[in-house]
């Protein structure tokens, strides 16, 4: 299932799988780690992105079973140190 997003804004709509366009309802200011598609919207970041920091070794994550996770502390230092 697909939805639309973007038309609101004025801005060129994406489709965007129904999984990846609602996410936890938990607050992802109180959490410890943030999946890649809560860092990517929180950061404004895209996908690729976030995968080429990870690989070049400039962004931690864990591996959690299939779940890749960011954790906060790591992204807060991304931003400190700039990529």
């Amino acid at each position: 299932m697909y939805e639309i997003q973007g038309q609101d804004t004025g801005r060129r709509a994406a489709l965007v799988p129904a999984k990846r366009a609602k996410l936890s309802s938990k607050s992802s200011a109180t959490r410890r780690a943030l999946s890649i598609d809560e860092f990517c919207e929180r950061y404004g970041i895209g996908r690729s992105c976030v995968y080429q920091l990870i690989n070049s070794g400039k962004l931690r994550s864990v591996k959690i079973g299939k779940r890749r996770l960011i954790p906060v502390d790591a992204a807060e230092l991304l931003l400190q140190e700039g990529a």
